[in-house]
C-alpha cells in the first residue's frame, strides 16, 4: 500500500520532531496545515498560534520553504526599533547591513559582550528591519551550541549547506566534515547563493568553533572570508560571542582586514529604566503592571536589585511577570463588578493585588528554599567579591561541619547553585584567565571547569532578606568575620 503524504493523519512521533529535520519540511514534500502550525509552535515559544505570522504563498514560490529564522523573525510581535538603550548598536548594524547587501560587498562583523547585552536580540530585530524593506533577502541562523556536530569550522560549513537545502528542496551535497576544507567553503557559498541574491547569516555562540586558544588559530579567518568566494551571494555574516577578544586569537594578526567588530556594553541602571519604561508604555496594562510591582518606589527597588548583574533577560522577565499580573489582576476586577457582591469582591481584589505585589520579588521566596540553597545565599552574602565554584563549595562544606551535617557531593551543590540562578538571584559565568590558555576557566579538583558565581541582586537586600527568612544560617562562625584577622591586616 503506498503512502499518501497529503492524507496521513499526523503521528505521535511528529509532536516529537526537533526544529527544521527533514521531517518537518521536506523537500518535494506537501506542506500540510498541521506540519506548519508544529513548525512554527517550536520556532517561536511562548506565541499564540493568533500571532503567528504564515509565509505568505507568494514568497514560498520565490524562495521555497521558510528558514527557521525567518519564520521565527515573521512570528515575533513587533517591537520598536531602534531597540531601547541599544540605539548605536542598531544603528552600526543597519550601516554594515546596507554596505554589505546594497552594494554587493559583502563581509563579517562581530558582536560581543556578557551575557544579557542584547547581542542576539539586536541581530535578530536589525535583520527583521531589513526584511521589512527588502522582503527578497533571506536569513538563515545557526547557534553553534545547538545539534552541531562536530562542533567546528567543517562542521558549521556542513550544517550550513543542509540548511539551506531544507530551505530551497535542492538536494543536498553529499560533503561531510572529513572532507577537504576549500570544498567544504565552495558547497557553503554555492548552498547560500541558491536562497537569493542577498542573504543575512547569524551565527549565534561562534566562540564554539574554536578549539584552540593559542596563537595562529585562524578557524574564524575562514568564516570571514565566506562572504568575499566567487560562489557567494551579497552576504552579510553577523558573529555573536561573549569573548571580547576572540578575533584576535582565532582570525590572526589581519582580523580588522577580515572582520568589524561592535562591543555591548553592560547595561545601566539608567537604561534598564528606559526599557520598563518603554514597554510598559507600549502595553495596554503597562500602568496596571507598574501597580502589580509594588508601585514607582517598588518597581525602583526592584529594578536596582537586578541592575547588579547588568542582564537584560532579568528585566525583561520582570516586565512580563508584571504585565502577567496586571491581566490577572484585570480578570479578577471584570469577575469582581460582574458579581452582585461588589465590596466583598472589592476587597478580595484588593488583598489578592497586595498578594501579587510581594510574589514577584526573588528574595520573596527565600524563606520556602531547601536549606542547602539558603545555606548558599548565606554564604554568598558574606563575601564581597564574586567567588568560584569551588571556593563557594569549601565555604558550603564549612557550614555543614559546623552545623554537624553530613558532607554533599559537589555535583548537588552546583546543582542547587543552577536553581538559584534559574530563580534570578545568582549568575555562573566563566572566569577570565591569565596567561596562555586565557578564555578556558581554572580546572577543579575533580577536573571540572570552574565557574564564577555572581550575584544578581544587591547584596545588601539580600542580607536583609536573609535576617528575616534564615537569621540563624547568617550567624554561623564560618561565615562571620573574625575581628582579629582584621586587626592583624
Amino acid at each position: 500500500m503506498t503512502a499518501q503524504p497529503m492524507m496521513a493523519p499526523p503521528c505521535e512521533d511528529d509532536e516529537n520532531m526537533e526544529l527544521g529535520k527533514p521531517q518537518d519540511f521536506g523537500p518535494g514534500e506537501p506542506i500540510t496545515p498541521q506540519k506548519k502550525s508544529r513548525f512554527k509552535k517550536r520556532a517561536v515559544e511562548h506565541d499564540s498560534p493568533e500571532k503567528t505570522a504564515r509565509p505568505t504563498e507568494a514568497k514560498r514560490a520565490r524562495h521555497g520553504y521558510p528558514t527557521a529564522a525567518e519564520i521565527m523573525l515573521e512570528a515575533s510581535e513587533e517591537e520598536v526599533y531602534p531597540l531601547v538603550s541599544r540605539e548605536r548598536e542598531c544603528g552600526l548594524l543597519d550601516e554594515f547591513l546596507k554596505a554589505c547587501l546594497e552594494s554587493a560587498a559583502g563581509s563579517c562583523i562581530y558582536l560581543s559582550g556578557g551575557p544579557g547585552t542584547g547581542k542576539t536580540s539586536v541581530a535578530r530585530a536589525a535583520s527583521k528591519a531589513w526584511l521589512r524593506e527588502h522582503p527578497d533577502t533571506r536569513v538563515l541562523e545557526i547557534n553553534c551550541m545547538e545539534n552541531l556536530r562536530p562542533c567546528s569550522v567543517p562542521g558549521f560549513l556542513v550544517k550550513a549547506g543542509q540548511a539551506c537545502s531544507l530551505a530551497t528542496g535542492k538536494k543536498q551535497s553529499t560533503l561531510s566534515s572529513r572532507s577537504p576544507l576549500s570544498s567544504l567553503v565552495a558547497s557553503a557559498a554555492s548552498s547560500l547563493r541558491s536562497l537569493g541574491k542577498s542573504a543575512i547569516l547569524i551565527i549565534d555562540e561562534v566562540d564554539q568553533l574554536v578549539k584552540k586558544w593559542n596563537a595562529g588559530d585562524t578557524s574564524l579567518e575562514i568564516l570571514c572570508g565566506l562572504p568575499r568566494h566567487s560562489e557567494a551571494p551579497a552576504l552579510a555574516i553577523i558573529m555573536i560571542a561573549n569573548h571580547v577578544d576572540l578575533l584576535v586569537q582565532a582570525c590572526g594578526p589581519r582580523w580588522k582586514s577580515v572582520c568589524s567588530s561592535v562591543l555591548f556594553e553592560r547595561y545601566t541602571l539608567q537604561q534598564f529604566k528606559n526599557i520598563v519604561q518603554s514597554r510598559f508604555a507600549a502595553a495596554a496594562d503597562g500602568e496596571l503592571a507598574e501597580k502589580a510591582l509594588g508601585g514607582r518606589a517598588g518597581l525602583e527597588l526592584r529594578i536596582r536589585r537586578l541592575a547588579n548583574a547588568g542582564d537584560c533577560r532579568h528585566i525583561v522577565r520582570l516586565c512580563d511577570e508584571g504585565l502577567a499580573k496586571a491581566e490577572e489582576m484585570r480578570q479578577e476586577e471584570g469577575k469582581a463588578e460582574a458579581s452582585a457582591e461588589s465590596k466583598p469582591g472589592g476587597v478580595q481584589s484588593i488583598s489578592k493585588m497586595a498578594a501579587m505585589q510581594t510574589s514577584l520579588d526573588p528574595l520573596d521566596s527565600l524563606k520556602s528554599l531547601p536549606l542547602p540553597q539558603q545555606l548558599l545565599l548565606c554564604a554568598l552574602s558574606s563575601v564581597e567579591e564574586p567567588v568560584l565554584t569551588s571556593e563557594i563549595f569549601q565555604r558550603y562544606m564549612d557550614c555543614l561541619s559546623e552545623l554537624k551535617q553530613s558532607p554533599t557531593p559537589k555535583p548537588q551543590v552546583l546543582s542547587a547553585l543552577s536553581s538559584l540562578e534559574q530563580r534570578g538571584l545568582l549568575s555562573l559565568q566563566k572566569p577570565r584567565g591569565k596567561g596562555k590558555g586565557r578564555g578556558k576557566g581554572r580546572k577543579g579538583a575533580q577536573g571540572a571547569t570552574e565557574e564564577l558565581v555572581v550575584l544578581a541582586v544587591c547584596r545588601d537586600s539580600l542580607k536583609e532578606a536573609l535576617q528575616q527568612s534564615a537569621k540563624a544560617l547568617l550567624g554561623l562562625r564560618c561565615l562571620t568575620p573574625d575581628p582579629g584577622s582584621k586587626a592583624q591586616k
